[in-house]
């Protein structure tokens, strides 16, 4: 999975990319939550790239159900709602996603939280 996937991504091929994250997560074992969690974030930036934006979130819920407050999860919701003009959504999901955050969530991730709440409209996909 591993080359096909980093080419995919590495040449925005976000579709395919897709494909080879739906073989993973089918053959992922459901009680390791965080890989599926991992694996389900990552098909659902694929999808908003595209702007699959349904899918996307579904992506992001069904991270959610596997490990709730995912601060990522969170906020990538946050980013496919404000694309869709859901501004009060986009910002309740960053309010979330920032109460999710502690000393361990990559600090770039939780400056990336305050800035799309100070600025939704400067969010973009995969930032």
């Amino acid at each position: 999975m591993t080359t096909g996937f980093l080419t995919a991504v590495l040449d925005q091929k976000y579709t395919e990319a897709a494909k080879v994250l739906d073989a993973a997560i089918a053959s992922c074992r459901h009680e390791d939550k965080q890989a599926l969690a991992t694996l389900l974030i990552n098909r659902g930036h694929c999808h908003h790239r595209v702007q699959l934006y349904r899918k996307a979130l579904k992506d992001y819920d069904a991270a959610l159900e596997a490990i709730p407050q995912h601060p990522l999860a969170l906020y990538r919701k946050g980013q496919v709602l404000a694309a869709q003009k859901k501004l009060e959504d986009a910002r309740s999901a960053w309010e979330e996603a920032l109460r999710a955050c502690s000393e361990r969530t990559d600090i770039q991730l939780v400056l990336d939280i305050s800035a799309a709440l100070r600025d939704p409209h400067g969010v973009k996909a995969g930032h």
